[in-house]
């Protein structure tokens, strides 16, 4: 019998033609041609046309290896892209901190100098009218004690009131003291 499913073309003369079924001759049976020849024929065409499926087969997995490889190699690459434009980001911030800093370092340095003693004692005697304090007028706090506050006890008998002014202050500073 002939197989039914030869689909392969052989080529003549560069021209693709479909196999064509063996003529049968008197005298000879149509299974008698189809033995041999045909059968190894087909059997060669089949093995190519397996080879064919698991070349593509193989070709298939190849490129989608490749695609693979180049996906990994592209995410990869835009990670460290990433990377470098943070690192970017973070050397620009520092630049512009340290910027900021010598300015800060300068506006101090500068409000350092304007507010000298002598400039600070001169704006305060000419400009807003102050004198210097007279040696009764200072009182010398101990800056070891601590810092609590009590209320004072105000006496009602006017001998308490009755002393007013500076010593008075004074009076009742020493006993706050006590």
């Amino acid at each position: 019998m002939l197989p039914t499913s030869t689909k392969t073309r052989r080529t003549v003369n560069n021209v693709y033609k479909w196999p064509q079924p063996p003529q049968t001759r008197p005298g000879i049976q149509r299974e008698d041609l189809i033995a041999e020849p045909i059968y190894t024929e087909n059997k060669k065409l089949v093995k190519k046309a397996e080879k064919a499926k698991q070349g593509n087969k193989h070709m298939l997995r190849t490129a989608a290896i490749i695609a693979l490889v180049f996906g990994l190699c592209f995410t990869l690459l835009y990670r460290y892209s990433m990377i470098l434009e943070a690192n970017e980001m973070a050397r620009n911030l520092e630049s512009e901190y340290n910027k900021i800093v010598s300015q800060n370092q300068y506006i101090q340095t500068k409000i350092g100098k304007s507010i000298e003693t002598a400039t600070l004692e001169n704006i305060a005697i000419n400009q807003l009218g102050m004198v210097k304090p007279d040696t009764a007028q200072v009182i010398y706090v101990d800056m070891n004690m601590g810092d609590k506050s009590e209320p004072i006890e105000v006496a009602k008998n006017s001998e308490s009131t009755a002393i007013m002014g500076m010593p008075g202050t004074l009076i009742r500073a020493f006993q706050m003291l006590k």
